[in-house]
This record gives C-alpha cells, structure tokens and sequence, in this order.
C-alpha cells in the first residue's frame, strides 16, 4: 500500500487550490503514523523508480544503494552558495520584505539596490550547469568545483520544449559555451524500448480509413 502526493496538492497558497487544514492534519497523522510501523519505507519518486527497475526483497532494503542518503563531499571551507550550511554561511544576506523575506547570496549595494544587467558579450546570469550538481556549482564564479568522477553528474532530464527544444537554457548562460539542442525523438521509454511512432502520413491515412468505415456503416444501416 503506498499514499502519493506532491506538495502542491495540499498548498493553501496557489490559486483554485481545494486543500484544506483537515487533509494537511490527515497527512500529517498518516506520516506520523506510518514511520512507526515495520518494513516501511517513505521514498522519493525517483527512489521508487530505482527499485522498480531493480527489485529487491524487504530483507535487502537497507543495503540498496538508491534508498541510502549520502552527503555530497564538499570541502565545508569552500564559501559558496550552494544550500549547506557550513559552505554558505557568512555569505547569506536576508531579505525581510513582510510579505515574503528570503535570503539571497547576490548583494545589492545600499547605493546601487537595482544594478542592471549585464549586457553584450558578458551572461546576465550564471545558471546552473547542465553536468555539475548543486552542492559543487559556484552561483557567483560560475564554475563547478568537483574535479572527480565520484562526484560527477549527468543531466537526465527531458526537455520539456516542443518536439524535443530544450527552453531551459541558451547560449549565452551555459558554462560549456553549447547552445540548446534538439533531437527528432528525446522520448526514452521507461522500459528502455524504442517509442512506437508511425511513419509520416500513416496517421491521416489511418483516420481517413475509421471516418469512412463509419460513414459506411451508417449507410447500410440506413437501407435495412
């Protein structure tokens, strides 16, 4: 038995929601509830994927590498601003505007609260790059600390443009100087196997078949 949900499905802040403060408590007791009980494991979407892929009994779980939680090696006197604590701290500065106060590692001055961005040849921002992870990606250099293949990383996600654009990045904010990229067929199966795709020109041809099949048979039911 297994409970799925997302975050935003029990938000009381976004537009239309339909949560309410009973089901946020119902979750709230179920958690509560089922970390107490035996053989029970609560996973991320993708940890339940890893272990569909590669099954293992109950008596394996703890030793099934997916299902472990491991603390990326990042030197804690390295200062940069990538969500640990030791890493970043002393270059956070908090934001308190009353109606949402956040911390941010990109100071404005006092005397320039509104810098401009910048413009011509220089990025007017450092994303993310596409094969670091966070805790090892510098967001004020704009480079990635890890040297290693133990802490190297491969972006798998599926763009999410059409006909496989990537509209996440571009050329100008990418570390490796590549502009967004296009394929005739991103989708991989989840199995592995290849995307069933009809031939061009197969599909009209296939509906134009079912619409005349049907007209006919309400024809020849006409004449009976």
């Amino acid at each position: 038995m297994g409970l799925y949900t997302h975050p935003i499905h029990v938000s009381l802040s976004v537009p239309g929601t339909t949560a309410s403060k009973s089901t946020i408590a119902m979750i709230n007791q179920f958690l509560d509830w089922a970390q107490e009980q035996p053989n029970t494991w609560i996973v991320s979407s993708e940890q339940l994927l890893a272990w569909v892929r590669n099954p293992v009994p109950l008596s394996q779980l703890n030793d099934f590498a997916p299902l472990k939680c491991s603390t990326p090696a990042v030197n804690s006197s390295l200062k940069i601003c990538n969500g640990i604590p030791q890493n970043e701290a002393g270059l956070l500065d908090h934001c308190a505007f009353n109606d949402f106060p956040f911390y941010t590692c990109n100071t404005p001055t006092p005397s320039n609260p509104s810098p401009a961005q910048a413009s011509g040849s220089a990025a007017p921002r450092v994303r993310l790059s596409s094969n670091c992870s966070t805790p090892f990606w510098d967001p004020i250099k704009g480079e990635c600390i890890c040297t290693s293949s133990t802490c190297a990383f491969t972006d798998t996600s599926r763009p999410i443009g059409p006909n496989g654009a990537n509209l996440t990045g571009s050329e100008i904010n990418s570390t490796d100087g590549s502009a967004a990229t296009q394929s005739s067929d991103p989708y991989v199966p989840f199995n592995g196997a290849a995307s069933m795709q009809l031939p061009v020109g197969v599909s009209t041809a296939l509906l134009v078949g079912v619409v005349g099949a049907f007209v006919g048979a309400l024809q020849a039911v006409a004449r009976l």
